[in-house]
């Protein structure tokens, strides 16, 4: 996966984007990224769609459920960049309905307000 760190307005976070075709498809790999967060000093994440695997959309896999469960373990504000096709209407719909209500992940069609959300304190 390519990382990078996005620097605005006194803020900053790690953008996660695929490279080769390598997804966040383990807890190894989700672990990995909580690990630069932690050693660059953040705490805020944003996730791109094209890194996450088809179970991650799935929600009987379990693979959202370990993802999402390591960030909030180690207190990653995560914002997933997804497209409203990948968002769907079924149970991960509904998740995302959820979990947008809260402070801790942030499941959004569009970059910008992606970002927004993730820099707001």
């Amino acid at each position: 996966m390519k990382t990078q760190l996005i620097n605005k307005n006194d803020m900053a976070y790690i953008e996660c984007q695929t490279e080769d075709g390598d997804l966040l498809d383990s807890e190894a790999k989700i672990l990995d990224l909580i690990g630069l967060c932690g050693e660059a000093g953040i705490h805020c994440l944003m996730v791109d769609e094209e890194v996450l695997p088809d179970g991650f959309f799935d929600l009987h896999t379990g693979l959202a459920g370990i993802i999402l469960q390591k960030l909030v373990n180690y207190s990653v504000k995560t914002a997933f960049v997804i497209s409203e096709k990948r968002i769907g209407s079924g149970r991960f719909y509904e998740m995302t309905i959820e979990s947008n209500r809260g402070k801790q992940f942030h499941f959004g069609r569009e970059r910008e307000k992606a970002e927004k959300w993730l820099l707001e304190e």
